[in-house]
């Protein structure tokens, strides 16, 4: 495994000018992914196991990685303000402060839990892949066929 800020010089010849990168080796070199959050701006694997899928992989393991969970946290906040809006038209109630906090909080609390639930997603796909990529790396005895 090799961090760099420059040319990774681990990483078989290619170049990571200004960035962190991970360059995997062995399956071993995985355990940095799971244990840290948002360290690396890029994964190399350098291994030649998968060296038809790597680009494949290096992409899947970037974005689960990377993942901040804004995109379920912003669905969320849209959910809850659309069913927020259709509760609004049935009931014709009138509007008050105490209903905008209300409606203020809800977004705020949902924005957040779909946050916290899209990185546990994304978390849970990288686990999921760093199993199977261990799989593969550990030797062509337990190789294993990806599936996008």
């Amino acid at each position: 495994m090799t961090v760099s800020q420059s040319p990774c010089g681990g990483c078989a010849g290619r170049r990571v000018a200004a960035r962190r990168a991970l360059c995997i080796k062995t399956a071993a070199d995985l355990g940095p992914l799971l244990r840290s959050f948002r360290r690396y701006d890029a994964i190399h694997i350098v291994s030649d196991a998968i060296a038809e899928d790597r680009d494949l992989w290096e992409q899947r393991l970037l974005s689960a990685y990377s993942d901040c969970g804004c995109t379920v946290g912003g669905a969320a906040l849209v959910l809850t303000l659309g069913a927020w809006a259709v509760i609004s038209l049935v009931s014709h109630e009138t509007w008050t402060w105490r209903s905008a906090w209300l409606v203020i909080g809800a977004c705020v609390a949902a924005a957040l839990v779909g946050k916290a639930a899209g990185i546990a997603f994304a978390r849970i796909g990288l686990r999921r892949d760093v199993r199977r990529l261990t799989l593969i790396l550990a030797g062509p005895a337990s190789r294993v066929t990806v599936r996008g």
